[in-house]
């Protein structure tokens, strides 16, 4: 029988659903996230999905390309104000079309947009639902379908631009491999810290926000971007209302990284060579472009020569080339997949208490642990003092890996 990754090394990227030619591994929803189950009765023992399965398969990149770091942020102020930092997939976004329309192909992007209280990936074909891919969005879409779907856009010919995870991205080249099609696919992969448990979105949503109707965003920029944010949504009424990170449990719990997902503690595709044309995030630590930081700057990692190109030739972009040293600094994601925090005390008991919808404690654990401290609980001093060792720790250890990495990159300009 096949043996897939282990729930410790699951991703949870979908891409053993879509290649199963028997529909024998199917989503399931388990403590907080997707992970791909087996239909013994239907299953042929084929073993595709263990073949092609990019944690098992380990698929070494061999890229001689020189990758290129930039800064890079949009010229059209609104598509830059609506994107979640300087707005470069919008603008590859529009890019694509442009292309698609000067060579009469038609075109699709495949991205990640937020319905109802969840995400979910999306195929869309016109320039005006570009708006509903913008912005960053603290879960992981169920993928499951998407790789199968974008196939048969590229086999009918389309300029396809696939946006995700790294591992979403990954799983999508290795879907495509050695598979005939027409089109043709440009990739783009983000800077991830991590995917967080879904139910703590469920239990914050449930004990906050139960007249929740709609999501609207994770982010904004109402407060510029170094304070961006904040947790925007819908009520059934129809009225909106925005909370700041002080006030919402689940990006607080979020940036906590107590509650991710087992793989995200120990990421294989942090690091950037990468199996995609492009890699983006925020350019956290820019001290180039300080006057531009409200608006949001984008950091862009062109990984060939035609995502170099295409950089050069949008003239919607304004970009230059950075020092690898100081976006590196701000992205510890980009060379550092081990995350020592796995190891503090709330890691072994959080999933009980999401379990048990414990949302009080959970609260105390995840936002408020000073406050524990204040109210005088002091057996909670203890618990303080091991996260602020293994902070110490991780911040050790990444200064370790940074300057192994920039020996390897010689912190050269291009």
């Amino acid at each position: 029988m096949p043996k897939l990754a282990t729930v410790d090394q699951c991703t949870g990227c979908m891409l053993c659903v879509d290649v199963c030619p028997h529909d024998a591994v199917v989503p399931q929803y388990k403590n907080g996230f997707y992970y791909p189950s087996i239909n013994y009765t239907k299953c042929v023992e084929c073993k595709l999905c263990e073949k092609k399965c990019p944690v098992l398969k380990k698929v070494f990149i061999k890229n001689e390309y020189l990758d290129k770091p930039f800064a890079v942020w949009s010229k059209v102020p609104l598509r830059r104000i609506g994107s979640s930092s300087g707005g470069f997939f919008t603008e590859l976004a529009y890019y694509c079309f442009e292309q698609a329309s000067v060579r009469n192909m038609p075109c699709c992007i495949v991205g990640v947009i937020i319905q109802g209280k969840s995400v979910e990936h999306r195929i869309i074909e016109k320039k005006e639902d570009i708006s509903l891919l913008q912005g960053t969005k603290y879960l992981q879409s169920e993928a499951s379908g998407i790789y199968e779907q974008t196939l048969q856009f590229l086999r009918k010919g389309y300029l396809v631009l696939f946006s995700g995870l790294p591992c979403q991205v990954d799983a999508m080249q290795l879907f495509l491999d050695k598979k005939q099609y027409s089109g043709e696919i440009l990739t783009c992969d983000v800077i991830c810290n991590g995917v967080p448990d879904g139910r703590l979105l469920e239990l914050d949503i449930g004990n906050n926000f139960p007249d929740l109707k709609q999501i609207i965003s994770f982010r904004d920029k109402l407060k510029g971007w170094n304070k961006c944010l904040a947790f925007t949504y819908e009520r059934e009424n129809g009225s909106i209302c925005r909370l700041p990170i002080e006030q919402s449990f689940f990006l607080k719990a979020f940036k906590a990284n107590y509650a991710l997902r087992k793989c995200c503690y120990k990421c294989s595709y942090s690091t950037i060579k990468r199996n995609t044309d492009f890699t983006i995030g925020d350019y956290w630590g820019n001290t180039y472009s300080v006057e531009e930081q409200f608006k949001g700057v984008s950091l862009v990692i062109s990984h060939n020569v035609r995502a170099t190109e295409i950089l050069k030739k949008n003239q919607t972009l304004f970009f230059y080339p950075v020092l690898w040293e100081e976006c590196l600094r701000g992205n510890p994601r980009l060379y550092s997949g081990k995350r020592i925090i796995q190891y503090a005390i709330p890691r072994f008991i959080i999933n009980r208490l999401l379990n048990q919808r414990r949302y009080s404690i959970l609260k105390r654990l995840l936002t408020d642990e000073t406050g524990a401290v204040s109210e005088k609980r002091y057996w909670w001093i203890p618990f303080k003092i091991w996260t602020i060792l293994l902070k110490h720790i991780e911040s050790k250890y990444r200064e370790y890996k940074l300057k192994k990495i920039l020996n390897t990159y010689k912190n050269e300009k291009y």
